[in-house]
C-alpha cells in the first residue's frame, strides 16, 4: 500500500494512458469523460464550495490538456468545447473572487476592442456563418482575457502550482495512449516536407504544441525542483514519449517553443539569479540529460524516416534549400498580405475570420484562416485590433518588472512566452496557450528549494 501512496501520481498517469487506449477503441467514451470533468468536478463542485480550494483553475488546467482528445474523438462534442469549458470555469471562479486588481481593466479592454468589427460580419448577410466566424476567432481572446482576470494577483502556493502542472499532464498521457492506437505505425507512415497529419491524429501544429508544452512543463519542473513525479526516471520517460509523438507530427513550431523557452529561461536565470547560479552544476546536468534524450529520439525518427525529419527542420526539399516563405509554410506571405489588408481597411478591419477569403483575393494561393495572431488583429480588427495587440504584448512586460522573485518571473515567462510562440504559427486555435497566458500573471507565494533532495 505504501508504494501506491508514494507513486500515486505515476499510477494516475499510467491509468490515463490506458484510458486513452480504451477511448481510442470507443471514442464515444470521451463524452461522459468530458461531462464529468467539466460538469461535475469543475462547474458543480466549484460552485458548491465557492472555489475555496481553487477547483476552477485546477479543472480548467485538466481541460486544456485534454483538448486534443476532445477533437480527435469526433464524438459530437462542440469543436470549441475546451474553450467554452475554460470560459465557464474561469467565470465560476471570478464570481467568488473577493477582490480584483484594477489592472484587470486592461485585459477586459483587450477583448472588448475586438467586438466592434463584428459589424463587418453582420453586413455579409449570412447570420449563421457570421456566428461561426465570431465564435472561432473570438473565443480564444475571451478565454485569454478571463484567464488573465482570474489569475491576476491570485496567490498560489507551491501545492496549488504543482496540482495545476499535474492536472495538465494527466490528459496528455491519455492523448499519447490514443495516438499509439489510432495512428499508423512508424513503418507505415509516409513523410514529405510538410507536416504529417496521419501521425498527428488531428492538426499537426496543435498536437505538437500541446505535447511540446508537456515537455516544457516537465523540463521546468526538473530544472527548478518542482516535484511532479516521485521517480525522476518516470518523468524522463514521459518526456521521451511526448517528444516521440510530437516529432512525428513534423510540425516545427510545437517543438521549437519548448526548446527555445527552456533554453532562454535557463540563460536568463543563469545571469540574473544567485540562487540559481549556486546550483549551476546540477542545472547543466539537467539540461544536458533532457537535450541528450531529445537528440536520441530525433535521431531514431530521422533514421526511420530516411532523413525526412532532418530535411523538414533544415528546410531541404528535393535536395534543395527552400526559401523563407516555403520554410514558414507561407506564413511570411500571410504576414505581408495582412499588412496590406490593414492599410486598406485601417478603421474596423475586415471582420473576424473574413481574412480567409480576402487573403485569397489579395493573392494568396489558397483560402486560409489566420495563422499569425499578431497580423490577424490589425487586419481583421483595424486600429482597435492594433491597440489590442499592444495590450497583449506589453501588459505582461509591465507585470514582469513588478515581480522581484525568481518564482514570479519564472511562471510569467513560461506562460506568456509559450502563448506568444503559439500565436506566431497558430493564432488562438486552442485553449492551452490562452490559459497559460493567464496563469503567468499569478503571484506565487512559495520559494523554490534548490537545496532540497
Amino acid at each position: 500500500m505504501w508504494l501506491i501512496r508514494k507513486y500515486n501520481y505515476e499510477i494516475k498517469v499510467i491509468a490515463h494512458a490506458l484510458g486513452g487506449v480504451v477511448a481510442a477503441y470507443v471514442p464515444l467514451l470521451v463524452i461522459p469523460w468530458v461531462l464529468y470533468v467539466v460538469g461535475y468536478e469543475g462547474i458543480f463542485r466549484t460552485l458548491h464550495n465557492r472555489n475555496r480550494t481553487g477547483r476552477a483553475h485546477q479543472w480548467a488546467a485538466y481541460v486544456v490538456g485534454m483538448e486534443m482528445m476532445m477533437r480527435m474523438s469526433r464524438s459530437g462534442l462542440p469543436y470549441e468545447m475546451a474553450k467554452y469549458s475554460v470560459i465557464l470555469l474561469m467565470l465560476c471562479g471570478i464570481i467568488f473572487m473577493r477582490r480584483s486588481s484594477n489592472q484587470a481593466a486592461w485585459l477586459i479592454l483587450y477583448f472588448v476592442l475586438q467586438l466592434p468589427s463584428i459589424v463587418m460580419l453582420v453586413q455579409s448577410g449570412n447570420i449563421e456563418e457570421a456566428r461561426q466566424l465570431a465564435v472561432f476567432n473570438l473565443t480564444g481572446p475571451l478565454c485569454l482575457a478571463l484567464s488573465g482576470i482570474y489569475f491576476l494577483r491570485r496567490r498560489l502556493t507551491e501545492e496549488d502550482f504543482t496540482v495545476i502542472c499535474k492536472q495538465m499532464l494527466l490528459p496528455m498521457a491519455a492523448t499519447v495512449g490514443w495516438l499509439f492506437i489510432r495512428t499508423p505505425r512508424l513503418s507505415e507512415l509516409e513523410f514529405s516536407f510538410g507536416a504529417n497529419a496521419a501521425a498527428s491524429g488531428f492538426g499537426p501544429n496543435q498536437m505538437a504544441s500541446v505535447l511540446g508544452f508537456g515537455i516544457l512543463l516537465i523540463g521546468m519542473a526538473f530544472l527548478f525542483r518542482i516535484k511532479i513525479f516521485q521517480n525522476p526516471l518516470f518523468g524522463l520517460g514521459f518526456i521521451l514519449l511526448l517528444a516521440y509523438r510530437a516529432l512525428l507530427t513534423f510540425s516545427r513550431g510545437g517543438m521549437a517553443a519548448p526548446i527555445l523557452i527552456l533554453g532562454g529561461i535557463f540563460l536568463y536565470f543563469l545571469f540574473t539569479e544567485q540562487r540559481f547560479q549556486r546550483k549551476i552544476g546540477r542545472q547543466i546536468v539537467v539540461i544536458a540529460l533532457i537535450a541528450a534524450a531529445g537528440y536520441g529520439v530525433f535521431q531514431y525518427i530521422n533514421q526511420a524516416t530516411n532523413n525526412a525529419l532532418y530535411n523538414r527542420y533544415a528546410g531541404i526539399s528535393q535536395g534543395k534549400q527552400v526559401g523563407a516563405d516555403k520554410y514558414t509554410s507561407g506564413r511570411l506571405d500571410i504576414l505581408r498580405i495582412d499588412f496590406e489588408i490593414f492599410t486598406d481597411h485601417p478603421f474596423l478591419g475586415i471582420g473576424p475570420g473574413l481574412g480567409r477569403d480576402i487573403r485569397y483575393e489579395y493573392g494568396y494561393h489558397e483560402r486560409v484562416a489566420a495563422h499569425i495572431e499578431f497580423s490577424r488583429l490589425p487586419a481583421e480588427h483595424g486600429l482597435l485590433g492594433f491597440i489590442a495587440l499592444f495590450i497583449l504584448l506589453f501588459f505582461p512586460v509591465s507585470e514582469f518588472f513588478k515581480r522581484k522573485t525568481l518564482e514570479g518571473r519564472l511562471i510569467l515567462l513560461t506562460g506568456v512566452l509559450f502563448c506568444l510562440f503559439f500565436m506566431l504559427h497558430s493564432a488562438t486555435r486552442i485553449a492551452l496557450p490562452m490559459f497559460m497566458y493567464g496563469l503567468g500573471l499569478c503571484v506565487p507565494v512559495f520559494r523554490i528549494k534548490f537545496d532540497s533532495i
